[in-house]
C-alpha cells in the first residue's frame, strides 16, 4: 500500500493536510483495502455467526477463504467492469473502513503473543533490509493501517498452518508451560524461516533482472537436485501417527497386489488411482512404493512452486531466492516447525494427493503469461488431462480439481471462436465426452 501517485490528489493533500485533503487521502487509503475486505470480513462474520474452536474452527476458516473469497472477488470485479471504479469509490472506502474494524476485532478475538512477536520481527527485518521507512512518504494513518494489516495477516496465518492448538509463545518457554511437541528449537527454526523469506522476498523484488549466463536447463536441474534430496529424507517416518496414516494407502495396495479389485472387494479410503499406482509400481513392498511416489510428487510440487517464483531472465540472486522460498514453503512449512525434518510424510496432506491440483493452477498461470493473450489448444488439452487424472486419483483431489479447472475452462473458451458457435459447443462438450469415455473404459475393465 503506497502513497497516491495522482497529481491532483497529492496537491489537495499538500494544501490542506488537516482538513478535506486528509479526509480524502484517508478515504483513498481505506479504499485500497477492498481486496482485504473480502478476506477478513467473511472470516469474522462466520466466527460471530457460528463460534467454534479447534479443528472445526480451522475448517470454517478454510471454507470461508477457499470458496467465499474467490466468489466475492469475482462479484466485485464484475461490478467494477459494469459501473467503473470511479463510481464505486465510496463503496470501496466503506469496505476499507469495515476491513479495519474487522481486522481489529479479529486480532482481539484470536489474540496470541506469537502474533505480536512475529509481526514485530517482520517489521524490524524490513526496516533493516530496506534501511528506510517501510512506507516512504506515507502518513501516520497509512502506517497505522499497514501495521494493523500485518497483525491481521499473522493472526490468520497462524490459524491456518495446521489443525492444532493455538501457537505457543516464548513466555511459555520461560514459565515451563510448553505444550507437547513445542520446543525452543521449533521457535528458532520458525524465526529463521521467516527471516530468510522476508529477506529474499525483498531482495528478489529489488534485484535487477539480467540475462542468464548459463543454459536455462542448468539452474532448473540444480533446483531439482536440491528438491530431490529434501524429498528423500526419512527421519519423519519413525512417528507412529505417520505410520497409521500411511497404512490406509499400503493396506489396499497390498490386497490389490494379491489379486483384489479396488472398490470391488478391496475398500479404499484415500482414492482409486493413488492406491493403484502404489500397487503397480514394481518395488519390493508397498511401503517402499508409497515412499518413492510420495517423494516424486513432492519434487513435482516443489518444481511447480519454483517455476512460479523464478523470473525468466533472473540472475543468480533470483535463483537462490526462488529455491530457498520454495524450500521454506514446501519443506519447512510453519505447520512442521516441531521437527523440520523434510517433507510431510503423511501423503494425505502433501504433494501425493494435491500435486495435480497445483499443476492445474500452473497451467492457468502459464495461460495468463501468454504475451498476446491467446489461449493455445495444447494448454486446454493439458488442463483437461490433469483434471481427468485428478478425478481418478482421489475424491478430495477430484473436488478441488473440478473447482479449479471447469469454471476456468468455461471462461477461457468464451473468447474462442466467437464467430463460430458450433466450435464453441464442441469445446464445451469436450471435457464431458472425455469423462464419458473414461468412465466407459472403467466399466469395461471391471
Amino acid at each position: 500500500m503506497s502513497p497516491s501517485t495522482d497529481d491532483g490528489e497529492s496537491s489537495v493533500e499538500q494544501r490542506d493536510t488537516r482538513g478535506v485533503g486528509w479526509i480524502w487521502a484517508s478515504a483513498k487509503t481505506l479504499g485500497d483495502l477492498w481486496p482485504a475486505a473480502v478476506v477478513v470480513i467473511p472470516v469474522l462474520v462466520l466466527y460471530l455467526w457460528h463460534p467454534v474452536a479447534g479443528k472445526d474452527g480451522d475448517l470454517l476458516q478454510y471454507v470461508a477463504q477457499g470458496t467465499l473469497v474467490p466468489l466475492l472477488l469475482l462479484v466485485w470485479l464484475l461490478l467494477e467492469r459494469r459501473y467503473g471504479s470511479a463510481r464505486l469509490f465510496k463503496v470501496r472506502a466503506g469496505l476499507g473502513a469495515a476491513t479495519a474494524c474487522s481486522a481489529v476485532a479479529l486480532v482481539i478475538w484470536r489474540f496470541s503473543p506469537s502474533v505480536l512477536i512475529l509481526a514485530l520481527l517482520q517489521l524490524v527485518l524490513t526496516l533493516v533490509i530496506l534501511r528506510r521507512s517501510v512506507l516512504p512518504g506515507a502518513s501516520r494513518f497509512q502506517t497505522l493501517i499497514t501495521v494493523l494489516l500485518l497483525l491481521t495477516s499473522w493472526t490468520a496465518a497462524l490459524t491456518l498452518v495446521w489443525w492444532g492448538p493455538d501457537p505457543s509463545s516464548p513466555i511459555q518457554l520461560i514459565n515451563g508451560s510448553v505444550p507437547p511437541g513445542i520446543s525452543l528449537h521449533s521457535w528458532v527454526g520458525r524465526l529463521v524461516v521467516i527471516a530468510v523469506a522476508v529477506f529474499l522476498a525483498i531482495k528478489k523484488v529489488r534485484a535487477e533482472q539480467r540475462p542468464r549466463g548459463w543454459p536455462p536447463w542448468v539452474p532448473a536441474l540444480l533446483a531439482a537436485g536440491i528438491f530431490t534430496y529434501a524429498s528423500l529424507q526419512t527421519l519423519g517416518l519413525s512417528d507412529s501417527g505417520t505410520t497409521a496414516g500411511i497404512a490406509f494407502y499400503v493396506g489396499p495396495a497390498e490386497l490389490v497386489r494379491h489379486g483384489g479389485w479396488l472398490l470391488w472387494d478391496v475398500p479404499s479410503q484415500y482414492g482409486f488411482l493413488s492406491v493403484l499406482a502404489i500397487a503397480w509400481l514394481p518395488l519390493q513392498s508397498a511401503w517402499e512404493s508409497l515412499f518413492v511416489l510420495n517423494a516424486a510428487a513432492t519434487v513435482g510440487l516443489a518444481l511447480v512452486v519454483y517455476w512460479a517464483l523464478r523470473s525468466p531472465r533472473g540472475g543468480i540472486l533470483d535463483w537462490v531466492a526462488s529455491v530457498l522460498i520454495t524450500l521454506a514453503a514446501v519443506f519447512l512449512r510453519a505447520g512442521l516447525y516441531p521437527s523440520f525434518l523434510g517433507p510431510w510424510t503423511n501423503p494425505s496432506v502433501g504433494g501425493y494427493r494435491f500435486v495435480f491440483c497445483v499443476a492445474l493452477l500452473a497451467v492457468l498461470l502459464r495461460i495468463a503469461r501468454e504475451a498476446d493473450g491467446r489461449v493455445l489448444a495444447r494448454w486446454l488439452v493439458a488442463g483437461t488431462v490433469l483434471w481427468l487424472v485428478s478425478l481418478l486419483w482421489a475424491a478430495e483431489a477430484a473436488a478441488y480439481a473440478t473447482a479449479i479447472w471447469i469454471p476456468a475452462y468455461l471462461l477461457l473458451i468464451c473468447g474462442v471462436s466467437r464467430q463460430v458457435p458450433r466450435r464453441r459447443v464442441l469445446l464445451v462438450a469436450a471435457p464431458l465426452l472425455a469423462l464419458a469415455c473414461l468412465l466407459g473404459a472403467l466399466v469395461a475393465v471391471y
